[in-house]
């Protein structure tokens, strides 16, 4: 969990559910504006991890046609049902958050 100029963001890398779960557990604080979804968006997610981070934006680094099938549908949905917007690279292309002058997010991307 970092904070850049107010926003907080959680990057998760390659965290696997039962990590995102164990953080969960410790009373990690997970809040969040921004989530870099673990692992391209796979299946792996854990419901409680992502509930814990309240972000508004999940971002979700994948490629186009890869082989793996990310990011799952059911993590998309997921994200979507806790009020996250997904920006995904795959669709989005690059995605960059900037913070307006009222301290709202907006999510520019080259598509």
């Amino acid at each position: 969990r970092i904070t850049v100029q107010g926003i907080g963001l959680v990057v998760t890398g390659d965290l696997e559910t039962d990590g995102q779960d164990r953080a969960v557990t410790a009373g990690l604080d997970l809040r969040a504006d921004v989530l870099k979804v673990a692992h391209h968006g796979s299946a792996r997610q854990s419901p409680d991890f992502l509930a814990a981070t309240g972000a508004r934006l999940a971002l979700v680094s994948v490629g186009a046609g890869n082989s793996y099938g990310h990011p799952a549908a059911r993590t998309v949905d997921a994200l979507g049902l806790l009020g996250m917007r997904v920006m995904r690279t795959d669709r989005n292309g690059a995605v960059a958050v900037v913070v307006l002058g009222d301290g709202a997010l907006r999510a520019v991307s080259r598509r």
